[in-house]
């Protein structure tokens, strides 16, 4: 997953020195996820996956994304 080019839907929730290494896919416009693996410096891992499903296709695909990295860091926050 670490080769994969596009991974930052689950990076934006974390620093640069946190490690992402990801697999994003997307389904007609409708549905957007990422799964992945994120590494912090000190050793911890964390398996993640975020699915999302659209109203529309192909709107508000940004905001999407970002909040797939929201959830992401938050899903992580509390362990």
């Amino acid at each position: 997953m670490a080769r994969q080019l596009t991974r930052e839907r689950l990076a934006r929730g974390f620093p640069r020195e946190v490690a992402v290494a990801a697999k994003s896919g997307t389904l007609f416009g409708l549905v957007r996820n990422e799964v992945g693996v994120v590494a912090y410096p000190g050793g911890r891992r964390y398996a993640v996956a975020v699915f999302t499903r659209a109203h529309v296709p192909y709107e508000r695909e940004n905001e999407i994304n970002v909040a797939i990295g929201a959830a992401a860091a938050l899903a992580v926050s509390g362990v």
